[in-house]
């Protein structure tokens, strides 16, 4: 591999078992270095590792500093009890990542993640992100999406993204690199925390853990959805899934971070 890259950004908000599994699999399975992956989560006792709205800012422009080809890049956000905006009309049709001061220094929403860590990415790195709270049932505004509700996976109008009114319709994000972006949702709109597991957790991170661990050398996107959809299924939720890319995504492709 040289010397080409492998960051990533773990963000806990009330989730800190998350990010902790989260880490252990980027180390022992995915090839990452400890040195190499920042997290911040509420339980921190350095203040600059709060997950506050400035460091999360601070932590995403050092994910994708300096990118070169074939980097890979990680961004993990977790967030066990999110709640909606004020505006929920908006709130509940565009990423956004809670800070755990969001009512004092406002949202981080899915346009600022945009041009903080996608834009940003030259040709030929990559760019995996996973966001797992209650309400986060958009593509980040990523040209294609593919949904997984009923272990089927559909493909969504590169155009109707979840952006404003249904009316809207926003340009697809081309960045020269490519950026790959997990989601999803429960439909009661509680948060997507269950007993998956003897510890317990965010059932989506769970089951992505699950796959990771036990079927890595073997996934495919389509797999990967259907395989979690099962799992978070089988926890007494009903989820849907999102993944989508910066460029056409075959579902048959096999997944690798």
């Amino acid at each position: 591999m040289g010397n080409n890259k492998r960051k990533a950004v773990l963000i806990a908000v009330d989730l800190e078992s998350g990010a902790n599994d989260m880490e252990l699999v980027l180390i022992n399975k995915l090839n990452f270095q400890p040195k190499n992956i920042l997290k911040l989560s509420n339980h921190q006792t350095d203040p600059l590792l709060i997950p506050s709205r400035v460091n999360i800012i601070k932590a995403l422009c050092w994910l994708v500093l300096d990118a070169a080809p074939e980097d890979t890049f990680f961004l993990y956000y977790g967030n066990a009890h999110q709640k909606p905006c004020s505006n929920r009309k908006n709130s509940e049709k565009r990423g956004v990542i809670y800070p755990i001061d969001y009512e004092k220094s406002g949202v981080i929403y899915s346009e600022e993640l945009i041009n903080l860590i996608v834009i940003p990415i030259p040709q030929e790195t990559r760019l995996i992100s996973f966001m797992d709270s209650c309400i986060c049932k958009t593509d980040l505004g990523l040209s294609y999406t593919r949904t997984c509700n009923n272990t089927s996976l559909k493909i969504c109008s590169a155009l109707k993204l979840l952006f404003g009114s249904k009316r809207s319709i926003r340009r697809p994000i081309k960045p020269s690199g490519t950026a790959i972006f997990f989601s999803g949702f429960i439909h009661n709109e509680k948060p997507i925390v269950t007993n998956v597991d003897k510890e317990g957790g965010c059932t989506m991170t769970c089951a992505f853990i699950k796959c990771i661990e036990k079927h890595y050398a073997r996934l495919t996107y389509s797999k990967t959805l259907k395989l979690m959809y099962s799992l978070i299924k089988c926890s007494g939720s009903k989820p849907t899934l999102y993944i989508s890319s910066t460029h056409y995504l075959d579902p048959n492709e096999q997944f690798y971070v």
